[in-house]
């Protein structure tokens, strides 16, 4: 058996380890939070901080290795573009059998990543049985974007999820579990910023497989909005950076350091605008939307942690 077709080496890339900064950056602006209202760090906020980071990726992963699994035992991956990344159950690579037991497995340590995280939090007895079942209902979430009877990622809500789940529950969630406390006031819009642009990756996607989707009879948000398609892309991108914006204005004293992300953003849109009708070219631009992320994220972080 050649390395490359080695179990662990099938399952490292089933994960996507391409996603995997889309996670750490947006549990990062929640513990740059954290950082300036405790005033820095002690060791066990550091301890927290990992952990936190650890499971929400593990939640990521999860959400990955289902999507898989999912639109593999739907047929839907037969119709994906061809400069998609290669799916193992759809290719039959793997069979579903073996896929759902690693499936199974990852489960099994996420949830004892989160159980662990909640019991290390310094939480009260209703707090720990609430963020239980926070974490049940992100685990489901994780599972049910492509896999159940009406996976919702066939129903036009992925980016809705993200917004959830990215936005919300990793920055305030992450938030909360250092603090015990929300502060919507202060964290609600930079929030929403980080859940938006998250939402931009899966819209980029979608978007380059609008046609293979529709052919499968997989419906998304770029299918739903149709010839708007774009404006709603649009819509979400520079929402995203207006709600970075409007927190570095209120909170922030360097808000210049934003203006560096400008060059890559102009260039981004005017590609999408440009090759919206070419699956390879908006294929291309996965990977420029995911450095927007990392880069306005990581500023982000700077201007909020120091």
């Amino acid at each position: 058996m050649s390395s490359a077709n080695s179990p662990i080496i099938q399952f490292f890339h089933a994960t996507r380890p391409r996603t995997y900064p889309i996670a750490i950056m947006s549990l990062g602006v929640g513990q740059g939070l954290v950082y300036r209202t405790l005033g820095g760090f002690r060791a066990d906020n550091w301890v927290l901080c990992v952990l936190i980071i650890y499971t929400a990726l593990s939640l990521q992963i999860l959400s990955n290795l289902a999507n898989d699994l999912g639109d593999g035992i739907r047929g839907t991956d037969q119709d994906r573009h061809h400069d998609s990344p290669a799916r193992l159950v759809g290719s039959g690579a793997v069979s579903a059998d073996r896929f759902r037991a690693w499936l199974v497995l990852w489960l099994i340590q996420t949830m004892m990543a989160g159980a662990v995280l909640i019991w290390l939090s310094p939480l009260t007895v209703y707090q720990i049985v609430l963020f239980f079942g926070l974490g049940m209902v992100s685990i489901l979430g994780a599972l049910g974007y492509t896999m159940g009877k009406k996976p919702y990622g066939y129903h036009a809500l992925g980016e809705l999820a993200v917004l959830i789940f990215f936005g919300y529950v990793a920055v305030l969630g992450g938030y909360y579990l250092q603090t015990g406390r929300v502060d919507i006031a202060q964290n609600l819009i930079i929030a929403t910023g980080v859940g938006l642009l998250s939402a931009c990756v899966l819209y980029i996607n979608n978007l380059r497989d609008t046609d293979t989707d529709r052919t499968s009879g997989k419906t998304t948000l770029a299918i739903v909005l149709g010839r708007y398609r774009i404006v709603g892309y649009l819509v979400l991108l520079y929402g995203a950076m207006m709600c970075y914006g409007y927190h570095a204005v209120v909170f922030g004293d360097r808000v210049w350091a934003l203006i560096l992300c400008l060059p890559l953003l102009i260039k981004h849109t005017h590609a999408v605008i440009t090759y919206r009708h070419s699956p390879t070219r908006l294929g291309k631009e996965l990977g420029a939307i995911v450095g927007l992320v990392i880069m306005v994220n990581a500023l982000m972080i700077g201007l909020i942690g120091v």
